[in-house]
């Protein structure tokens, strides 16, 4: 299936879509249900939210960081415009004071997108982890080393569906794993998944 993708370059792309998981499930509190206690400590900074489709969880991640600017970004950009007037409507003081921002963007081609700019979290949720499974290893090693090369020092790799989780680290001397969680009655699939995010992550 092709598709064509306008960035926010306004460069014209037209590629295979087989990578994506194209679900914009989402509920209040997904963030924080889902992370719970493990969600890191960040003060100030930057965050980027991947895949943010109609940006509520980007929304929730600026509450939740209330010192944090947070970027979300989807390919889609009929999903961009909801991110904005649901912002508009929701959470315009966020908007005006610069907390909270959408733009398109594609997830899976990092290194492409917001030159310049590092972060100190990355969330990926209900994306990746739905298609780690199906993609090679060679493919996901390219996906999450763009994202790991886009955090500062000791930023924090947060990726989750399903209320699985996995949160990584980049640290002085490597990816570091410091968390992960799959609950009872998951997937096989989705556990092989997991299993093969963390070893490409590692590796």
């Amino acid at each position: 299936m092709l598709q064509a993708v306008e960035s926010i370059f306004g460069i014209l792309e037209t590629r295979e879509m087989l990578d994506y998981y194209f679900g914009c499930y989402t509920r209040p509190g997904r963030v924080a249900d889902t992370f719970g206690e493990e969600l890191p400590e960040i003060h100030g900074g930057e965050i980027l939210d991947v895949g943010c489709a109609a940006g509520r969880t980007t929304a929730e991640i600026a509450q939740l960081y209330p010192s944090a600017r947070v970027t979300g970004i989807d390919l889609d950009r009929y999903s961009i415009g909801l991110a904005l007037e649901n912002a508009w409507e929701n959470h315009l003081q966020l908007l005006c004071e610069g907390r909270l921002e959408f733009m398109i963007a594609d997830g899976y081609h990092l290194g492409r997108y917001l030159p310049g700019r590092t972060f100190d979290a990355i969330f990926m949720m209900n994306n990746l982890y739905f298609r780690a499974h199906e993609l090679d290893d060679s493919r996901l090693r390219e996906i999450l080393g763009q994202a790991k090369q886009r955090l500062n020092h000791d930023g924090y790799l947060l990726l989750s569906g399903n209320r699985n989780y996995l949160i990584l680290q980049e640290t002085a001397r490597g990816t570091r794993l410091r968390n992960r969680f799959l609950k009872r009655g998951t997937r096989n699939e989705h556990r092989r998944g997991m299993d093969t995010l963390v070893r490409c992550a590692l590796g």
